[in-house]
């Protein structure tokens, strides 16, 4: 069976002129668009401005998927500060609560959670100290 490529050879296309017919043909919005520009412009519709406006889309796409992305990375950090700030306060710490934590734990075991709440304590202040310079540079609402 022949590939796609090989029937446009056959048929006198190079792959190049393939992809570029297949830009044309789905981007038929862009093609009318133009037509209508160039209509109201009194002028002649040209592939080479049809390939200029799917470049400029295509940019513009790519930059709202970028700012979607940051959003994206922007409020995962936010929600895991949220549960870094939050989840530690929405426990009451008391010698029977962390005694229930602890009750099962090795030594090794007990070691390893003493680090991790020493860098939780760590974060934490991190936070604060990153939040009083924040206020000094940038209105807080």
């Amino acid at each position: 069976m022949e590939t796609k490529y090989e029937t446009a050879q056959r048929l006198g296309f190079n792959e190049n002129q393939v992809k570029r017919f297949e830009t044309l043909s789905s981007n038929k919005d862009i093609i009318e668009q133009v037509k209508a520009e160039a209509r109201e412009n009194e002028d002649i519709a040209s592939r080479a401005r049809v390939f200029q406006v799917i470049k400029e889309k295509t940019k513009e796409e790519k930059e709202f998927e970028k700012e979607c992305k940051d959003l994206d990375k922007a409020h995962r950090i936010y929600c895991k500060i949220n549960d870094a700030v939050y989840k530690p306060i929405s426990v009451e710490i008391t010698e029977e609560n962390v005694g229930y934590w602890l009750e099962d734990m090795s030594k090794s075991e007990l070691e390893e959670e003493e680090n991790n709440v020493n860098q939780a304590i760590y974060n934490l202040q991190e936070i604060k100290r990153i939040m009083k310079s924040y206020k000094s540079i940038r209105r807080v609402k």
